[in-house]
């Protein structure tokens, strides 16, 4: 999913290696899937801002709903992220 965008993740194992990984990658993106694993991923080049709820609004084929300031409920990205993640699951997609 990120892989295509030049965006690699790295797993994080345990609770203290995101402030060792931080240091170590500078800018990051943190994503945390629902299973619970919570991946960074280090920033090499311009993102669009709020890239994370681009990302996923592009997914569910609602780019309208990447506008944070047209669309600013919670609610619906809170239930965008829980489909996204059934999409990843089910397609057995590797993030």
């Amino acid at each position: 999913m990120f892989e295509k965008e030049g965006l690699y993740p790295y797993k994080i194992q345990g609770d203290n290696t995101l402030f060792s990984e931080y240091a170590k990658y500078g800018h990051y993106l943190f994503y945390e899937n629902n299973k619970g694993e919570q991946f960074i991923i280090q920033i090499n080049q311009p993102i669009r801002r709020q890239y994370l709820r681009y990302l996923t609004a592009t997914l569910l084929g609602k780019p309208e709903l990447a506008s944070w300031s047209e669309y600013p409920e919670y609610e619906k990205l809170s239930l965008a992220v829980t489909k996204v993640n059934e999409y990843v699951e089910s397609n057995k997609l590797k993030i």
